[in-house]
């Protein structure tokens, strides 16, 4: 069994190591453009989302979809 010292020792060893000897990874084919980019009136690749655990618990839920509509959330996680 691993103790907490000799796993965060190991871990942060292992992210130095890790990209150093990484091969470089090829550029995308193709760039980016707004057919690719369909979240955040095409500035994104994925949608921007709101959890909601991170709101008051007093706000009830049909009000923490009002607010994340108004902020420019595409979703939420309830």
């Amino acid at each position: 069994m691993m103790n907490r010292s000799t796993f965060i020792t190991t871990s942060m060893g292992a992210s130095v190591a890790l990209p150093l000897t990484a091969k470089k990874s090829k550029p995308l084919k193709n760039n980016p453009t707004p057919a690719n980019l369909a979240w955040q009136k095409g500035r994104s690749f994925w949608p921007i989302y709101l959890d909601t655990a991170t709101l008051d618990q007093g706000i009830g839920i049909e009000e923490k979809l009002r607010l994340a509509a108004e902020a420019g959330f595409n979703c939420v996680e309830p």
